[in-house]
């Protein structure tokens, strides 16, 4: 897979390439896929991923649910590889913003409790770096102490909103249908 971050890395406006999920972080099993952090700078033209003749579906900026900027699931050699733009100039704006304690928190599918920005900043604190180089942020005392109560709140309201469906007994049999995926 070194050999691929190669390649990804000579994509045009490529800054660095760094792996992430299950096998980044040493959580994977026999079965799972390999995800690549693809960083650019400026924009990122799908056309150049499709041109490595890989088998599988390439997407643009913008198709896929915020901040993850669009990707491509792939096939490579018998193996599913997965990757995730990332715009280094959006990742540097959500960095600075950790470090004095500002975070957003977006609702991403497959993110079960959202996805917050300060994420990025640790990728770039924690991940390796096989293609490029990437800044390295520290966690800062202002995140330190203003995520705790974000988090809370968060959470409070995110149980008080169940709370109050449940009470409704809002499920799909009283709505009509279940929405379709």
């Amino acid at each position: 897979m070194r050999e691929l971050a190669q390649e990804l890395a000579r994509i045009p406006g490529v800054v660095a390439v760094a792996p992430g999920g299950s096998r980044a972080l040493g959580t994977e099993r026999p079965d799972s896929d390999w995800d690549f952090a693809i960083y650019y700078r400026g924009s990122l033209d799908p056309t150049h991923v499709t041109a490595l003749g890989y088998g599988g579906e390439v997407f643009a900026q913008g198709e896929w649910a915020y901040p993850m900027n669009g990707g491509a699931w792939l096939r490579i050699d018998g193996v599913d590889v997965d990757l995730i733009y990332r715009d280094l100039a959006d990742v540097e704006r959500w960095t600075s913003a950790a470090a004095r304690g500002d975070w957003e928190l977006y609702r991403v599918p497959g993110y079960l409790a959202g996805f917050a920005t300060y994420g990025l900043a640790g990728e770039l604190a924690l991940g390796e770096v096989l293609a490029g180089v990437l800044p390295k942020p520290a966690f800062t005392d202002a995140l330190r102490g203003n995520a705790p109560k974000r988090w809370r709140w968060e959470a409070r309201f995110a149980l008080d909103h169940a709370e109050v469906h449940a009470t409704r007994d809002d499920d799909a049999a009283t709505l009509g249908s279940a929405p379709s995926p």
